[in-house]
């Protein structure tokens, strides 16, 4: 008889007997035979069996019907045989069943039951099993019987099975066991579990490698590269890196089996492999350690390092940049890597069409990158390649000065200065006026890669990782603390040997004398303003403008659109303190006393050839402050002190007395309102609003010689849009205002696709003030359909828009309009 064939005979009465029989001790026997079968000293144990060759029999048993007993032995844990072996007996049967046998069909028999049983004692024996399998590492006997087999088409198929029981046991135990789930199947304990065993088993690998032994390690490629996609990557490579680093310095064989594991991942899985590795790697000079030159075989490696990882991510972690492009920058095999990563970022940095359809984050990984490229371009690199990279300098400055950004300006500027200097030395400089701050400190201080930490300072990193706890900074800020006591010193020093110890006299009770006294009339003031030959006299006549207008309001129309006039040509010749809000105050104050008038020839002159872009800027913050000044309360005449007592005179007379004599003697069962009515007011911004609003949308596309705003000047545009949703918040409860929001919102439909990102953000400011200001009622009936098409948009918006701003103001407005929708059908429900 063939070997399979007495194997499956007694398999079959196994099965029988275990399922079936009573009699206690042909169950133990069979057992007996069983543990023989699976594990025995020599074939002198096997004289009881009928096989007519005994090793391959076991051989057979083993690869082909060792799962159906494991299988078997599970189901039929609760029948009446087995309840007849004490608890013991069982459990001693089961643990040598599992643990001694095929370890893989063991591990998948012991996954498949997990999947299988309903919560029983079934199922909590399987995890009791699996426990003392993971506890007692067998998954290292399980990985290096799979690294000993080269890759088949029939071994791809077990090889898949084994990975996706391995990479979903966490999942499987926390789904059937929830609340009762075991601690060792934890995300974090197991995978740590799981990645000690792998090093176990590399570290036999590096062995036999240098025993002249050949190994394979695709498998353990495999299952590194199925546990990061699965969302384990961080946990695994943090152990991973920190384990092997110090080995990697050391030992060159460690470099090529990391090497040959990273380039054995699937494709697929091969994304979240590097990322995670770079994230955890801390020093660029482990990258070449742990890669080599895999760049270079493999494309898909030089896909995500050098375009994926550059071009179409961001992070805010600096470190990842550095690995990457010091990587590239650190080997001559590489080098021609860098040169060509760094023009793809110059490139893709100055076009003018990325720098609109990117988020300000990812810009600024831009730039970083550029800076950190910098530190590892050498003198040959620059002297050879000189001329292309100023030519793709050039059109980056004129793209980032044009920017309506502020951050993006002031970045461009920075990174501008700093390549056209370390470019080329000897050439022209570029010079740009621009704040100083941490932020344009920290992207110069990108130039300067960073130092090795060195071996000891990596192993106590990683020891302290591996313990979960927490780094004692007080060590390694001792250094920095001495240093600073040091500059205090020092400082201290400096401040006894200076000669600034003398008491300075007070004079801030000192009163500046002139010749000219200010004016007390308002035509006096406007003429003081004009006069330029006297400069000290201008300067007092622009202080005191405010208080004037604010005060004689008699004859301010006959002059009013004359003195804005002044005012909005004026220039600072003499550097008058506070100048600008001087100025700024004085036009508001003009624009509240005289409205129609001032607003008419502002809106006018806005469009007007012979301003500059700060005036009509400035315009714009007039008419939007005057505006919500004009919306709100005037101030309450304040009574005199003496006419107050006049009237409290006249009341004590002896109408009032004979009256609190009444009141006191009647009896009242309700004493109407507790507190007095609020004072009504007319609302002085209502008859005028017409005035500020509409005439700002007449001409706003037409292009002048110096102004087009839906062209380079569309600062001046989203300032406009800007202002429209401050005039229409302050025309709330007024009647125009649903006329008011009809315009706005046909006007902002024309621009709701606007390429430069702060017109987005104000179109979709003037949208949030448009569900602010017009009543519920009146956006779900009358302005239904345009509200409808502004949702759509906004859901767009936040689902497909760039910029992070924009996101977070279109989901505001999201908010907004759907609070606006549950009022409104909360105060239609029936009481």
């Amino acid at each position: 008889m063939h070997a399979s064939n007495e194997v499956r005979v007694f398999v079959k009465q196994f099965d029988n007997t275990i399922r079936n029989t009573n009699d206690i001790a042909n169950l133990k026997s069979i057992c007996e035979d069983i543990k023989r079968l699976i594990k025995y000293e020599n074939e002198t144990e096997l004289k009881s069996f009928s096989f007519s060759n005994y090793s391959e029999s076991r051989a057979c048993f083993i690869r082909d019907f060792y799962m159906s007993v494991l299988k078997s032995a599970l189901n039929n844990i609760l029948t009446d045989t087995t309840k007849q072996l004490s608890a013991h007996a069982l459990n001693d049967f089961l643990q040598f069943l599992f643990l001694n046998g095929n370890y893989k069909d063991s591990l998948l028999t012991l996954a498949w039951g997990i999947n299988e049983f309903r919560p029983s004692y079934r199922l909590n024996k399987c995890v009791s099993l699996l426990e003392e399998f993971l506890s007692s590492h067998v998954l290292c006997k399980i990985l290096k019987q799979q690294c000993s087999i080269t890759s088949q088409v029939e071994q791809t198929y077990v090889w898949d099975e084994l990975i996706n029981a391995l990479t979903s046991l966490p999942d499987k135990t926390a789904n059937k066991l929830q609340s009762q789930n075991s601690e060792l199947f934890y995300p974090k304990c197991y995978i740590t579990l799981v990645t000690k065993d792998i090093i176990t088993v590399l570290d036999d690998m590096v062995i036999s490698v240098k025993a002249d032994k050949d190994v394979h390690l695709e498998f353990i490629s495999r299952l590194i590269g199925k546990l990061c996609i699965t969302g384990y990557a961080d946990i695994l490579m943090e152990i991973m890196v920190g384990s092997l680093a110090p080995l990697l310095k050391e030992d060159f064989i460690w470099c090529r089996i990391c090497e040959r594991i990273i380039t054995g991942v699937p494709d697929r899985c091969l994304e979240s492999v590097l990322l995670s590795m770079i994230d955890k790697l801390p020093w660029y000079g482990l990258m070449d350690k742990f890669l080599g030159d895999s760049i270079l075989k493999k494309q898909k490696i030089q896909y995500l390092l050098c375009t994926k990882i550059l071009l179409f991510r961001h992070s805010e972690k600096i470190h990842i940049l550095q690995n990457v492009l010091g990587y590239l920058g650190t080997s001559h095999t590489r080098r021609h890597l860098l040169i060509k990563s760094f023009k793809e970022l110059l490139s893709v940095w100055g076009d003018n069409s990325a720098i609109r359809h990117t988020s300000p984050e990812q810009h600024m990984y831009l730039t970083r990158a550029l800076f950190i490229s910098l530190g590892f371009l050498t003198d040959k690199d620059k002297e050879t390649h000189k001329d292309e990279l100023i030519r793709l300098i050039m059109p980056g400055v004129q793209a980032h000065i044009g920017n309506s950004d502020h951050k993006i300006r002031t970045q461009g500027m920075v990174l501008a200065e700093t390549l056209a200097t370390v470019i080329d030395p000897n050439g022209p400089k570029l010079k740009f006026e621009y704040e100083k701050d941490k932020e344009t400190a920290s992207l110069l201080e990108l130039m300067i890669p960073p130092s090795d930490p060195g071996l000891e300072q990596l192993q106590k990193k990683f020891e302290a990782i591996q313990l979960e706890q927490k780094v004692d900074t007080k060590m390694v800020d001792t250094d920095i603390k001495t240093d600073e006591t040091m500059e205090t010193r020092t400082d201290v020093d400096s401040d006894l040997d200076s000669d600034d110890d003398l008491v300075p006299y007070d004079m801030s009770n000192d009163v500046r004398v002139t010749q000219f006294k200010e004016p007390k009339y308002i035509r006096d003031c406007m003429e003081g303003l004009i006069s330029n030959d006297e400069p000290e006299r201008t300067e007092i006549c622009l202080k005191c403008s405010e208080r004037l207008i604010r005060k004689n309001h008699d004859g301010l129309e006959e002059i009013a659109t004359e003195f804005t006039k002044v005012l909005l040509h004026l220039g600072d010749k003499s550097s008058t303190p506070g100048y600008t809000q001087l100025r700024f105050k004085a036009l508001v104050s003009l624009t509240v006393c005289v409205p129609i008038q001032v607003a008419d020839y502002l809106t006018a002159e806005f469009y007007d050839r012979n301003y500059n872009l700060r005036q009509r800027m400035d315009i714009l913050e007039v008419l939007a402050s005057a505006a919500q000044e004009l919306s709100q309360p005037a101030e309450q005449p304040v009574i005199n002190p003496s006419d107050k007592k006049i009237v409290e005179v006249e009341e004590d007379t002896w109408q009032s007395i004979v009256q609190k004599r009444i009141e006191t003697k009647t009896r009242r069962f309700s004493k109407g309102k507790s507190k007095p009515e609020l004072q009504k007011t007319m609302n002085r911004f209502a008859p005028v609003a017409g005035h500020f609003f509409y005439p700002l949308m007449t001409r706003f596309d037409r292009k002048e010689n110096t102004f087009d705003m839906l062209g380079e000047d569309s600062l001046v545009l989203g300032r406009l849009i800007y202002t429209l949703g401050v005039v229409m918040y302050s025309a709330i409860n007024s009647p125009t205002v649903k006329q008011m929001a009809t315009v706005l919102l046909e006007f902002l439909w024309v621009l709701r696709f606007h390429q430069d990102q702060s017109v987005r953000h104000s179109i979709l400011f003037c949208l949030s003030m448009v569900m602010l200001s017009v009543p519920g009622h009146v956006l779900l009936s009358q302005l239904q359909s345009e509200i409808m098409e502004a949702k759509q948009w906004l859901e767009d918006v936040v689902q497909k828009d760039p910029d992070t701003e924009s996101k977070r103001l279109a989901l505001q407005c999201l908010v907004l309009l759907e609070n606006t929708i549950k009022q409104e059908f909360a105060g239609e429900e029936p009481a």
